[in-house]
């Protein structure tokens, strides 16, 4: 035979059950805050890829106007 579980066991683990998915609650609350976090840092460093490879690309276009070979590397002394 099965024992019954008393009121304040009920209520002690009912306790600890919703503690639980609280804390379920907070911990997916805070990865999807760092997600976007991480989502947004992705989406500036692209945008600054963008730019950088526009800037290549013009200086390479200079280059070649110059006369010279864009892709020749070139030492200051």
């Amino acid at each position: 035979m099965e024992k019954r579980e008393s009121y304040h066991e009920y209520m002690g683990r009912r306790l600890r059950e919703e503690r639980h998915k609280g804390g379920e609650m907070v911990d997916r609350a805070l990865a999807e805050r760092e997600i976007a976090s991480m989502q947004e840092q992705v989406h500036g460093l692209q945008i600054r890829v963008k730019e950088l490879n526009e800037t290549v690309y013009s200086l390479s276009y200079k280059v070649s106007i110059l006369g010279g070979n864009p892709n020749q590397l070139e030492m200051k002394l």
